[in-house]
């Protein structure tokens, strides 16, 4: 495209020579009529005229009734429908001169629009000048005179002047003609938003050196190009640019006007654009946007824009989350080429990414422009909100995800980060939960046959890269969805490996055939800036070749996608399915009944607490919701190399529990060796061995029931009234609301009478816990031994059914260890930690996992 040099209007720049708009109707006349004046200097430094410098002699001024008469039917051929009294005046006093007017006149938009031809042309002048109508022998000799005069302007020169006028315009141009111009069709249809620059392109055929294209917005010249043609028997192309910063937000309507040397040019209407209201965007400052719901039940679309400027290095960086609805972002440059786009939902965040160097051949912006379209929000909803982030990622405080922060440069451990005042600083990056979409999925999808989802375990996050799914033998296909954080500024490769096969290329979002056995599906992401990512996902297609689907066949579909995804990372732990006979609802209301499951109120969501609980235990325990309680429940939610551990089989491992590993368990609590002259964990060891117990499950016990630090009086003889009395698992120590300290009261009574205190005598069965427990050494083994006893060896020999007292045994659910709802977690969670700081989470480790009649289709969510 030959595009020569432009003359670009700037805000608030004043142009020389300006023509007026084409407007139309009553008003647009009177608009037009008043601009004349102003205009005419636009047409004599158009064709080099200058202006006199003296009022001509009364002989050569026109009369008051002749100027009216003349202005009046020049206004009528214009198609004005106002009179201008200022250019009557003018030509009656001298001040213009009538070939002035009627130079101006025919290169007016008003004129040039009505494309008169020349025979039209030389009968406009006629009747402007004369008031009368050529007859037909009389056009012929005027178009012969125009032809050899070769100029519209010439002709004017030559008509006045024999019809007794005086006339000199220039005709230094009257060698340049307009031949022929089209306007390309590139542009938006009208009616469309338009940002940044808009490019108006015309092709036309150009003889001589003095035309010019002029580009209108709203009838007011917006940008001028002089054309120099070189080769003018060739057609050439033309490039104007229409700013839109510079204009207002609403309705524009543009035009072009095409003017030559010989008085001849055109006038092409555009199109009406709407220049949108736009929000500017600073980097580093989150910004959250909401548009409310639209209640007319119609389709509903809301769009928005932005001005985004680029990073430092160039680079464009927007980040979308928090949001309400389905949210599709575009990324353009000043020239309102596309460069991104991308996606964001409530469960999906998205970003827009663009490199410069992405695009060769495209220049550099200093600005780019975001449009962002939000879907009608989900019935309910009455706000359609989300969030914007110009930065290479964002982040959250610790304990606050509600709260945002940009992430402007990372460096080792350290994040700078900027917030909503815009201060910057340094902050230690283990403080902060971190997002940063870089070479990132939003989500996996995979569809079954029949149209329902597949569950992987774990449910997708960006940052988790590896699950796991089980499929029956009857699907032989999944359809695969994989959308990338940055949308289209990355790539996203897929492959299928299977063991019949090999590998296999796959879309992105296509049909992901399955072999029998395991599939592994890699998705690759490459990043905007080479980075890449892969996310792996272990397809089961039972049976295995190895024959691992029979230990998950035990088990409800529910359990065994986290159950193989955790065979793969650790194949030899051994699952075993206890099936309880139970019915899930019946087992919650059990374990939602008054005092059964109590959370630390003070220290705990108000969700997770029953609405008017009373407190049953110290200062704040009071009884758990019941979301919290299924929460905590269902065995679903724990199925993970973490948690999986408050259902090991709590039995004696004498090749894996030992002195070392009780010692780490033990560190920075009151059993710590630096702290006390006991030793702990060598009377710890030797009570599991002789109770046949795991002792780092008693170990873990003794923490949650006394307080790392020994907060319980019981864990150091000193509860008032009962010096020198020990009950390290509080055993017995049943809630008493009516009585202070009534559970350590009761566990004190425990450790000196046994389970009669009132009676006062230890039985000769209780003699065998070492009763009374007046030393920490009788109360730790004597203690082992009632839990092994009690409870091991009964069939709550894990701490899942310690907690709950899923043993027939004297009653489903009364015979629970503790209240605490969180116990079996927060001990499973100590006992793994002593495995892995000793390297021993290799070790043939055999779970017994709950099972349930009528368990909900998905695991419970917690509150």
């Amino acid at each position: 495209m030959n595009r020569p040099p432009l003359r670009k209007v700037m805000p608030g720049e004043t142009l020389p020579p300006e023509q007026p708009g084409r407007l139309s109707g009553e008003g647009a006349g009177i608009l037009a009529l008043l601009v004349l004046t102003l205009l005419i200097t636009a047409g004599c430094l158009l064709y080099g005229r200058i202006w006199p410098a003296a009022a001509p002699a009364d002989s050569e001024r026109l009369s008051a009734e002749l100027t009216a008469a003349i202005v009046d039917r020049g206004c009528r051929t214009a198609g004005l429908t106002q009179q201008n009294p200022v250019w009557a005046q003018r030509l009656a006093d001298g001040r213009a001169s009538l070939d002035d007017y009627l130079l101006r006149l025919i290169v007016s938009p008003e004129y040039l629009v009505r494309q008169q031809d020349d025979a039209a042309f030389l009968q406009d002048i006629e009747q402007i000048v004369t008031g009368s109508v050529l007859d037909g022998a009389t056009i012929q000799a005027e178009t012969a005179a125009l032809n050899n005069l070769g100029s519209r302007i010439a002709y004017i020169n030559d008509r006045l002047k024999r019809l007794g006028y005086a006339a000199n315009l220039p005709t230094g141009g009257a060698d340049t003609r307009l031949r022929t111009i089209t306007v390309v069709n590139d542009r938006p249809a009208g009616g469309e938003e338009v940002v940044g620059i808009l490019p108006v392109t015309s092709n036309a055929r150009i003889t001589g050196r003095a035309a010019r294209l002029r580009l209108y917005a709203d009838g007011k010249i917006r940008q001028e190009l002089k054309i120099d043609t070189e080769n003018p028997s060739l057609e050439h192309s033309y490039t104007l640019e229409w700013n839109t910063g510079a204009e207002a937000a609403g309705s524009h309507t543009l035009a072009l006007l095409a003017i030559c040397g010989d008085g001849r040019g055109r006038w092409i209407d555009l199109n009406t654009y709407t220049v949108p209201q736009i929000t500017s965007l600073d980097i580093g400052r989150i910004m959250t946007d909401e548009k409310p719901a639209d209640d007319s039940g119609t389709a509903w679309t809301s769009t928005r824009w932005y001005r985004l400027p680029p990073m430092e290095n160039g680079q464009v960086m927007l980040n979308l989350f928090n949001a309400g609805t389905t949210i599709q972002a575009r990324l353009y440059d000043a020239y309102a080429r596309q460069l991104a786009e991308t996606s964001c939902t409530a469960d999906r965040t998205g970003a827009l990414r663009y490199a410069p160097a992405d695009q060769a051949g495209l220049p550099v912006s200093d600005t780019y422009y975001v449009r962002v379209d939000c879907s009608k929000p989900a019935e309910g909803s009455t706000a359609a909100h989300y969030s914007l982030a110009p930065s290479p990622a964002y982040a959250s405080p610790s304990g606050r995800p509600e709260e945002w922060l940009a992430v402007l440069e990372r460096k080792a451990d350290q994040l700078l980060l900027q917030d909503q005042s815009g201060t910057r600083s340094w902050q230690n990056a283990a403080d902060y939960t971190l997002y940063d979409p870089t070479a990132c999925l939003s989500s996996i999808l995979l569809t079954l046959p029949d149209g329902g989802t597949a569950l992987s375990a774990p449910a997708f996050d960006a940052g988790t890269l590896q699950y796991g799914l089980y499929v029956d033998a009857g699907t032989d296909h999944l359809r695969l969805n994989a959308v990338a954080m940055e949308g289209s500024a990355a790539q996203v490769a897929v492959t299928n490996q299977t063991e019949k096969n090999g590998s296999r290329s796959l879309e992105a979002q296509g049909v992901l055939t399955l072999d029998p056995s395991v599939n592994n599906l890699n998705i690759t992401v490459t990043g905007f800036d080479g980075s890449r990512r892969t996310y792996q996902v272990s397809i089961l297609r039972s049976p295995d070749s190895k024959g691992f689907h029979t230990s998950l066949e035990q088990f409800p579909e529910t359990y065994r996608s986290p159950l193989w995804l955790l065979h793969l990372k650790q194949p030899s732990y051994t699952f075993a399915a206890e099936q309880t006979g139970l019915d899930w609802q019946s087992f919650i209301d059990a374990e939602d009944e008054k005092d059964r499951s109590l959370v630390e109120a003070d220290s705990s969501p108000a969700a997770w607490v029953e609405e008017e609980s009373p407190v049953y235990d110290g200062s704040s325990w009071k009884a758990a919701s019941r979301g919290l309680i299924a929460y905590f429940a269902d065995p679903r939610n724990f199925l993970d190399e973490v948690n999986i551990f408050q259902f090991e089989h709590l039995t004696y491992e004498a090749g894996v529990q030992n002195h070392a590993g009780l010692s780490v368990i033990l560190a920075d609590s009151f059993m710590d060796p630096d702290k006390t002259d006991i030793d702990y964990a060598g009377l710890i060891l030797d009570a599991g061995r002789n109770a046949d117990i795991s002792p780092y499950f008693l170990a873990s016990k003794i923490i949650q029931e006394m307080g790392r630090q020994g907060q319980s009086p019981l864990s150091s003889g000193k509860l008032p009234g009962y010096e020198g009395v020990y009950n390290f698992y509080n055993i017995g120590a049943t809630p008493d609301p009516s009585v202070e300290n009534g559970a350590q009261i009761n566990g004190a009574r425990f450790a000196l009478y046994g389970r009669d205190a009132a009676q006062g005598e230890i039985t000769e069965d209780e003699a065998a816990w070492l009763l009374p427990w007046n030393t920490p050494e009788r109360a730790i083994r004597g203690g082992a031994v009632w839990i092994a006893e009690r409870y091991v060896r009964i069939g709550q020999d894990t701490l899942y059914s310690q907690k709950f007292d899923l043993a027939e045994d004297g009653g489903f659910f009364i015979h629970q260890y503790a209240q605490n709802i969180q116990m079996a977690w927060a001990e499973g969670r100590r006992t793994r930690q002593a495995y892995a700081d000793l390297k021993l989470l290799d070790q043939s480790f055999v779970f017994r996992i709950p099972v349930f009649d009528n368990m909900p289709d998905t695991p419970a969510e917690r509150p």
